[in-house]
């Protein structure tokens, strides 16, 4: 069978996925966004969106003719030179390895690179809950952001803020698919010194959520931000608004995490 051009006379050319792998071979996106590093085979094999223990190259190597063979063994071989060429660590983080293989232009499933997104900022978050310092520093900036935009798009003003414009900016979410309603929005849109003095400490991951969200909804629908283009102009016309009262680093972080938070 091995020695058999792969055509409509293979044995195995009309088999479903599930045949020929000898189970599903969809990968558990959730688990696999979780775990702490990847290798290279598993980094390939999720690259399909197929779970490593399944899909691999002991599954694959007696089919060299098939096409998804073909193209796996294409993606092991940039895997391997990247860690010859330093791009890469034989064990990476899931979002570096997407970091790397975005710059060789190999395409994730969109779902994983999102999920992999929001536990990275959700482990950002949890990394400074130890000290006030950093709570009152994620804070800061987030509010920063989320109210210099509203500021600059709706006229908002923390300090007299007006009911019917959170009802307007909620409208306006729901335009680009992202639900923050009123009753939120008067919440975190408050001034930023308010903000981290009113709220509980544990608060701090559903407060960093919902600005996220705000900042980038508000980025698609008013700043042209593109979450898929390798290089959006957003954040710099972000930070143009903002009058350079924030770096465009921790503008682009927030729209990543937002883009996360809302996949």
């Amino acid at each position: 069978m091995d020695d058999i051009l792969w055509g409509p006379d293979h044995p195995k050319f009309c088999d479903t996925a599930e045949e020929f792998f000898g189970s599903d071979p969809v990968a558990d996106l959730d688990r696999w966004s979780r775990v702490q590093h990847w290798t290279l085979e598993e980094g390939v094999a999720l690259s399909f969106g197929f779970d490593p223990r399944v899909v691999n190259w002991t599954a694959l190597g007696n089919y060299p003719e098939h096409p998804h063979a073909i193209e796996y063994d294409r993606r092991r071989d940039l895997a391997d030179r990247g860690v010859t060429a330093g791009e890469l660590q034989a064990r990476s983080s899931p979002r570096r390895f997407i970091k790397w293989a975005k710059s060789v232009e190999i395409i994730f499933p969109d779902a994983l690179e999102k999920m992999v997104k929001s536990v990275a900022a959700a482990k950002s978050v949890r990394d400074t809950r130890s000290s006030r310092s950093g709570l009152t520093k994620i804070m800061k900036t987030d509010s920063a952001i989320a109210l210099g935009i509203v500021r600059d798009t709706y006229g908002f003003d923390p300090s007299r803020p007006v009911a019917t414009t959170f009802a307007e900016i909620a409208a306006d979410l729901q335009t680009v698919g992202i639900s923050v309603d009123a009753e939120t929005l008067q919440k975190v849109l408050q001034e930023t010194d308010d903000l981290v003095l009113l709220h509980e400490p544990g608060e701090i991951n559903t407060i960093h959520e919902n600005l996220c969200k705000v900042i980038f909804g508000l980025a698609v629908k008013d700043f042209g931000h593109v979450a898929k283009a390798r290089r959006s102009k957003a954040p710099k016309e972000i930070m143009k608004a903002l009058e350079g009262a924030v770096k465009v680093d921790a503008i682009r972080d927030r729209l990543n995490w937002g883009h996360g938070f809302v996949g």
